[in-house]
């Protein structure tokens, strides 16, 4: 080889913009290949090969180190015009061949409005456009709209919550709730089905605001999904690392982003525990919402327009490490996912931090309440047996007696149809360190020996008095009673 030789790279194209062959001459040394170049894999596979030849003739190792950054320069260069050959190809070009299914993804951000806004009166206009549309509570809404605000500004989040929309059945406003949402929200990607490996990839290169419909239907069958999108919950964590290429080389791949679920009942404990749960009613008989017409659509796209103009102007007021004060009922996953939301409703003003952290009690509590794992209930339901007994000490057959008295509960059932017994209970409190002791009414649970728990994991909901439950006015609908907040918030 030449001392200096210069670098030549020839690409032959077909009629689709990314795939063909590239040519590399460096002197006397010739290397042909294809590439698809918009997959990162194979641009990466293609340097390799190209490095691995130098190294086999016997070039300066700090000579292939210079080469290797000028032809993936170069690369990125051809891929860029590539992507705007292929953005500039009218629809009636045939620019995809069939080896190119599909289309490439184009993500863009809303334009911003042209006017200076204030963020309080831009999520007054998105909770009143929800509101409008479907049939849901002032707390959820509030939420939904903080969520939408804070969808632009993932990039100053150390945790960014699921915002995971379920219903008990169809027909509740899961999928119009979706799309009023998908207007107002930046780089929405929906997809009602994802693989594995297209998430992973799909979030890394493009960090989109990803919307997955019928979330019920493909999360419970794959474990590596599901995985996946719990990973993408905090920033420091939300990476998995895949072999690509022919080398099977390992890389590290961000899931880190906003992600919109929306499903059928219930999800993973996992999933549901990092998130901002709504969770929808079918609207009562003679009840109205708007259409969602396509002015409708242009009024919503107008509201993501001044959430821009807002991020554009003031987003630096965003601050990652911000604390602000959490109501003290939510647990410490509950407070990771709204202290972001928090902060922005203090960043708005007026009336909005209040109404964050009632919405936040109302969700979270109601949310707790109606996910809890069985130990959980177990140690809840043991709660109320000692209270109404009142002594501070049970026998274990007695204290069974008890709790498949409760309504509603699970203990009368749980074996096969039969209560729970001796040896079930001593397993699920086992995983808190409670055991039974022998006395002289033989074995027996303690209530000391439960105290500890219940303060770790079943702290009591104070009630306010019904002069401080709060109103609902101007509204033209009835909120669930779980969106009621008649909690006391402990700042």
């Amino acid at each position: 080889m030449q001392t200096d030789p210069p670098l030549e790279i020839q690409h032959l194209f077909n009629s689709n913009p990314f795939t063909g062959s590239i040519q590399v001459r460096i002197g006397t040394f010739n290397y042909v290949d294809s590439i698809d170049l918009r997959r990162a894999d194979k641009r990466h596979s293609f340097l390799k090969a190209v490095e691995t030849k130098l190294k086999a003739i016997g070039a300066d190792p700090a000579k292939i180190d210079e080469l290797r950054k000028k032809l993936e320069a170069e690369l990125d260069g051809l891929t860029a015009q590539a992507f705007q050959r292929a953005a500039e190809c009218p629809a009636t070009n045939k620019c995809h061949d069939s080896v190119d299914q599909g289309r490439p993804v184009d993500l863009k951000w809303p334009e911003p409005w042209p006017e200076q806004v204030h963020l309080a009166e831009v999520l007054d206009g998105a909770d009143a456009a929800i509101r409008r549309h479907v049939w849901i509570g002032e707390h959820q809404a509030a939420a939904a709209a903080l969520w939408v605000s804070l969808a632009y500004h993932v990039d100053k989040c150390d945790v960014m919550p699921i915002l995971l929309v379920r219903s008990p059945t169809k027909r509740c406003g899961k999928t119009t709730l979706g799309r009023v949402l998908a207007a107002m929200l930046p780089r929405v990607l929906a997809a009602s089905n994802v693989t594995a490996a297209a998430l992973f990839r799909t979030i890394e290169q493009y960090k989109p605001t990803l919307l997955i419909d019928e979330a019920d239907a493909f999360l419970t069958m794959s474990d590596e999904v599901r995985g996946l999108v719990n990973a993408g919950h905090s920033r420091d964590t939300a990476f998995v690392v895949r072999t690509v290429g022919d080398n099977h080389e390992p890389r590290q791949f961000s899931v880190f982003g906003a992600k919109l679920l929306l499903g059928i009942g219930r999800l993973a404990p996992t999933i549901e525990d990092r998130s901002i749960v709504l969770s929808l009613e079918r609207k009562p008989p003679g009840s109205v919402v708007g259409r969602i017409t396509r002015q409708a659509m242009a009024d919503l796209r107008q509201i993501a327009r001044k959430f821009m103009r807002w991020g554009v102007d003031y987003g630096d007021q965003i601050d990652p490490d911000a604390d602000p004060a959490v109501p003290e009922v939510l647990n410490d996953r509950q407070m990771d996912c709204w202290r972001p939301l928090i902060h922005l409703a203090e960043l708005a003003g007026g009336h909005w931090p209040s109404k964050a952290r009632a919405a936040a009690v109302a969700l979270s509590i109601g949310a707790d309440a109606d996910s809890e794992e069985l130990p959980i209930r177990l140690l809840t339901d043991l709660r109320t047996v000692f209270n109404e007994n009142g002594r501070d000490m049970i026998p274990t057959s007695e204290l069974i007696d008890g709790l498949c008295r409760l309504e509603e509960s699970p203990w009368a059932t749980l074996c096969k149809g039969r209560p729970i017994t001796p040896h079930k209970l001593g397993r699920l409190l086992g995983g808190f360190g409670i055991r039974s002791r022998h006395g002289k009414y033989g074995n027996a649970y303690w209530r000391q020996d439960l105290v500890p728990a219940w303060e770790r994991y079943c702290p009591p909901a104070k009630r306010l008095s019904d002069n401080n439950h709060s109103q609902i006015t101007n509204q033209s609908f009835n909120p669930s009673p779980t969106d009621v907040s008649c909690f006391e918030i402990r700042i």
